[in-house]
């Protein structure tokens, strides 16, 4: 199998490995070693394999340790990923040393390999997130800020294990992202700065930190200085997943710039405010009116995009509903809206902006009555 790795029975040579193990470690090891030897990726792989499931011995022989250390720092990232399989089996006796041949693993922008190593210090595989120290944290955070997405489930669960320590950084993570895009020549990338809807983890540790105010400042100092294009698409998503959905931290922080007539700083709340859930402007109508009565005083170009930026949060999204009857989102909308400007009929900045909505509501109500009758006309 070693001189003819191409061979199909070679595929074989890593269940071979296991097998021989029990009996004859220092045999198995042996063979390892002369098919490294080969440099050929696939007996490279089946050595890797074959560690996978190894109960490790309190005093590990040192030229395993050696095999796996070269398994995991190999060329190949299929190679290095079944080396990481390995190392949480012997975090069992040896977490130390797991943990550093992990944190050296060079993941560069392999988003699979990434969520290998991630995995491999879940607690579910055997390893425990508290053996990280908050220096190894931002270490892993590091190697994460490279990849080209971060919607993984394994990278979701350790920024969500990362957001109770050090929520501060699981924040600059975000920020460096939604930078890189300005920082690449190439921008024919599959590159994502973050998840298009959420994490697969609610990242509740942002949102405890006795810093979360502090760090949605930061996002809002981001939005200021923003200038057009695709990162006015990301920050509001940013903002939102950080204070899950705007919460009463998040406009307490957004209102300390709801206090004067400063366009850029209006402009940036609105920005911020673009993902805001579908019902924001009805639920949260003083602050809502607090910003079109202060963009309305800064002058009519502020203020039209700040209507545009909260237009835009209460029109998205997906509807549903039946055949022949208008959606009932659409009707709730129009309802809610309705009612809003007839509750603020003496306030010029609020009221137009409502009528706004009731007129959306109204059209998308008409065009989907109109789009069932011609489907059952041309049925």
């Amino acid at each position: 199998m070693i001189q003819l790795p191409d061979e199909q029975l070679s595929r074989s040579f890593g269940a071979i490995l296991q097998a021989m193990r029990p009996s004859d470690r220092q045999g198995a090891q042996r063979l390892a070693e002369r098919a490294l030897e080969t440099r050929h990726t696939g007996l490279a792989w089946s050595v890797a394999a074959s560690l996978r499931g190894v109960d490790w011995p309190e005093v590990p022989d040192e030229s395993e340790l050696a095999t796996l250390d070269r398994l995991i720092h190999h060329d190949d990232a299929g190679v290095r990923a079944a080396g990481v399989d390995a190392a949480p089996f012997l975090a069992k006796s040896q977490p130390r040393r797991a943990k550093e041949l992990l944190l050296g693993v060079d993941v560069s922008d392999n988003v699979r390999l990434a969520e290998t190593v991630l995995r491999a210090f879940n607690p579910h595989f055997g390893f425990d997130y508290s053996a990280l120290t908050k220096q190894d944290l931002r270490a892993l955070l590091r190697k994460i800020a490279r990849l080209d997405r971060i919607d993984g489930y394994e990278t979701s669960e350790f920024l969500d294990y990362a957001a109770t320590r050090v929520p501060s950084d699981v924040v600059t993570l975000f920020l460096k992202r939604l930078n890189r895009p300005e920082e690449r020549d190439d921008v024919r990338t599959a590159y994502l700065p973050l998840p298009y809807e959420a994490f697969h983890h609610s990242l509740d540790g942002l949102r405890t930190s006795p810093k979360y105010a502090d760090d949605l400042r930061r996002i809002r100092q981001r939005a200021y200085r923003a200038r057009p294009g695709m990162i006015h698409f990301w920050l509001p998503k940013l903002f939102a997943l950080v204070s899950a959905g705007i919460d009463d931290t998040a406009r307490a922080v957004l209102g300390e710039w709801i206090v004067d007539t400063d366009a850029a700083k209006l402009s940036a709340v609105g920005v911020l405010l673009r993902d805001a859930p579908r019902g924001f402007v009805f639920t949260q109508t003083d602050f809502v009116i607090r910003l079109l009565e202060t963009a309305s005083h800064a002058c009519r170009d502020t203020y039209d995009r700040i209507v545009s930026d909260l237009y835009g949060s209460a029109t998205q999204g997906i509807r549903h509903g039946t055949p022949g009857r208008p959606f009932p989102q659409d009707v709730e909308m129009r309802d809610s809206a309705a009612a809003m400007v007839e509750r603020f009929r003496g306030r010029p900045a609020a009221r137009e902006f409502y009528e706004a909505i009731v007129k959306h509501a109204d059209n998308s109500i008409e065009r989907s009555l109109l789009d069932d009758e011609d489907f059952e006309y041309n049925g």
